[in-house]
């Protein structure tokens, strides 16, 4: 078991990075790095960073329960779109906040708008999961909007631990070093595996008539 634990870690890992490094090859190749054109641009590698996320998410069922493939694919494909919408959807608002091109919002219903893209999604994954991978109770919507909001300060600190690298410690300098695409891709790893760990949510509750059927009979 442990050997599993072990190659469910390296996995993610190798998930995470590879998320990091396709977004910065991507920069590098278009050379929109160094100004802030990059912000405003189509990248690519999304696609490709979105489908790593879901499948960090959603492979730790398939080694820790040996889950078919079938019911794993489908988790997958039904998980990845909703992932694509919901990045679009946070990179607008985030970019209508930096910018400060609100339109007819403020900033404060842009955050709000915001927290409501992280729950429709975290609903997303919930739902998907029940009903493919693991029966879940509905505390797992808020395990995963945690895990994937805090994707925002563990970039940020990433961004300071390492100025040299990233040009600053805002979490704009954190985004054009791809840290947030790992932290996620690493983040839904560990929040899949965490969930795979979990002992399954009962689907009919003891009841005391249950209890009682269970004391043995008087003579």
């Amino acid at each position: 078991m442990k050997i599993v634990y072990l190659k469910v870690a390296v996995y993610t890992l190798l998930l995470a990075l590879s998320a990091n490094v396709l977004w910065l090859l991507e920069l590098a190749n278009t050379g929109s790095s160094d100004d802030g054109e990059w912000i405003s641009q189509l990248h690519y590698s999304v696609f490709v960073i979105a489908l790593l996320a879901v499948m960090a998410y959603v492979l730790p069922f398939r080694w820790l329960h040996r889950i078919p493939w079938m019911p794993v694919g489908q988790a997958i494909l039904e998980i990845y779109p909703a992932t694509l919408v919901a990045f679009f959807l946070s990179k607008t608002i985030l970019f209508s906040i930096y910018t400060r091109l609100y339109g007819y919002l403020n900033g404060n219903l842009l955050l709000a708008l915001l927290v409501l893209v992280v729950l429709l999604i975290s609903f997303s994954i919930h739902f998907v999961t029940k009903k493919n991978l693991r029966p879940v109770r509905w505390g797992h919507v808020f395990f995963v909007a945690t895990g994937i909001i805090s994707t925002v300060p563990f970039s940020i600190l990433t961004a300071r631990f390492l100025p040299e690298f990233s040009g600053g410690s805002t979490f704009v300098d954190a985004v054009r070093m791809g840290y947030p695409y790992g932290w996620i891709v690493l983040m839904m790893g560990l929040l899949g595996t965490r969930t795979a760990l979990w002992e399954p949510a009962s689907e009919e509750p003891e009841t005391q008539d249950h209890i009682l059927d269970d004391l043995p009979e008087e003579d």
